[in-house]
């Protein structure tokens, strides 16, 4: 009676142990003239198609990080799209979470591209937001519902936290946004700019730069700073062998 019991505490160990992974999973060099860049992950069955994504692009949204954050790693990293169909396994049962769904891509990635990374800390510059002189503009949100919406050039949130708002600006900039604010509660944010390429593009139509309009538009302001900023280091990935 003792081994039987001892045999199943051993059985289920390994199985808790068992890493979710994909069922079946195709990964496919993407055509040089593809051209557009998708990433699908289907609720709830966990069905995922990939089309023309780089790996760090991928890296970036399974490990959840920004590019800047990602470092290391062959060139071809942040160059070469895939293609990828793959199935969840029988140890997932639907609806399939997206922290499920990430720890699937990670075995995958491990397994196909033989990925190796680690994680540091790293003191670099940033950027603190803080209220500007004369005092925040943003609106309090009321009883609207909440969405946002990120395109080149714009950034409108509606019933979002200011630390919310510092992220997505992490990700405009290409370095870490901390809010330094104070400011409490949920608040609408409608900001636009004129990015960098399109100043030097049209000068005489060009708006405020991010920084001005941050300023001018909201009652905040960008300083910069150094702090300490998570890191991703790929040490290792290769090229998978086409199936």
């Amino acid at each position: 009676m003792r081994t039987s019991i001892c045999a199943v505490i051993i059985c289920f160990c390994l199985s808790a142990q068992t890493p979710l992974a994909f069922e079946a999973a195709s990964v496919k060099p993407a055509p040089p003239d593809k051209g557009s860049v998708m990433y699908y992950r289907t609720p709830p069955s966990g069905r995922v198609s990939v089309s023309n994504a780089t790996l760090k692009l991928l890296i970036q949204n399974v490990y959840r990080v920004r590019d800047f954050q990602a470092v290391g790693g062959p060139a071809w990293l942040a160059k070469d799209g895939w293609d990828i169909e793959a199935t969840p396994g029988a140890n997932v049962s639907a609806p399939v979470t997206p922290e499920q769904r990430d720890e699937m891509f990670k075995t995958l990635f491990a397994d196909r591209f033989h990925l190796v990374l680690h994680r540091e800390t790293k003191e670099l510059p940033v950027y603190d937001l803080v209220i500007a002189k004369g005092g925040s503009k943003l609106r309090p949100s009321g009883d609207e519902p909440g969405y946002g919406m990120t395109n080149t050039g714009s950034i409108t949130f509606k019933k979002t936290t200011v630390s919310t708002f510092a992220n997505v600006l992490s990700g405009v900039l290409g370095r870490k946004v901390i809010d330094k604010t104070g400011l409490q509660g949920n608040f609408n944010v409608d900001l636009h700019w004129t990015p960098d390429d399109r100043a030097d593009a049209h000068p005489e139509d060009a708006g405020p730069s991010i920084f001005t309009a941050i300023q001018e538009q909201l009652g905040l302001r960008l300083e910069s700073s150094k702090g300490p900023v998570e890191i991703l280091v790929i040490d290792r990935a290769e090229k998978p062998e086409e199936n």
